[in-house]
């Protein structure tokens, strides 16, 4: 299962979608949402991915689609670990 805490990483660095994501569930909790706290990141990022061109996507379709970044220093460490897992 992949964690939504590391995919938001790889959200293209200062995507003011990604902000208004994080302020939206911060207002929502604010409002009574009920989602656990250990869940925001989960949260803020399906609300980030329901706002692009394919909203609904699971996060392998998402990654699929190159809706996340590959030039994040979380991306390069995970390409640089997986070619040392897997020359």
């Amino acid at each position: 299962m992949i964690d939504a805490a590391y995919l938001m990483d790889l959200v293209p660095q200062g995507d003011p979608l990604l902000n208004l994501a994080e302020s939206s569930m911060d207002e929502a909790l604010s409002r009574g949402a009920t989602f656990p706290g250990n869940k925001r990141s989960k949260a803020v990022l399906h609300a980030w991915l329901s706002w692009q061109k394919h909203p609904g996507q699971p996060y392998g379709s998402a990654i699929n689609e190159k809706f996340f970044g590959r030039d994040s220093i979380a991306a390069r460490d995970f390409v640089a670990w997986y070619q040392r897992v897997f020359p």
